[in-house]
């Protein structure tokens, strides 16, 4: 493996990544056609983490979603096991992933509670210090 420049041009010890990565875990969740939807709590929060609005229940399709996919630059590293929070600069990325998401699902009752959670995101774009965060068991 060794050093090898990241896109900023910084050295990466890939070894050192692939035994944090074993020792911590990327998806604790197991991921696999047979996987059960996670239920992750969905709210936007202002700074402080006060929640603006009605929190949401998403079953997170993780099935969907494998943790080393690079088509999802932010859905492949929501924690089911802990919180995951967008910021601003993340939420367009975060709309793009759930449009991807929407593309793979085989039934409307997958697509439905994916348009619900595009609701959430769409609602918090555009507002300064307003986070949307992902809670896990």
């Amino acid at each position: 493996m060794g050093d090898q420049p990241c896109s900023c041009g910084h050295p990466l010890d890939l070894e050192k990544l692939a035994k944090l990565i074993k020792k911590f875990g990327v998806f604790q969740q197991p991921l696999g056609p047979t996987s059960q939807p996670v239920p992750l709590t969905v709210e936007i929060q202002d700074e402080n983490g006060i929640a603006e609005s009605a929190a949401v229940v998403w079953d997170a399709p993780l099935d969907l979603i494998a943790a080393d996919e690079s088509e999802f630059a932010c859905l492949r590293f929501i924690d089911p096991n802990g919180d995951t929070i967008f910021n601003q600069i993340q939420l367009p990325w975060l709309l793009a992933d759930l449009c991807r998401l929407r593309a793979r699902c085989a039934s409307a009752l997958q697509i439905e509670p994916i348009a619900q959670l595009d609701q959430v995101v769409e609602c918090a774009i555009g507002k300064p210090h307003i986070y949307v965060r992902f809670i896990g068991d």
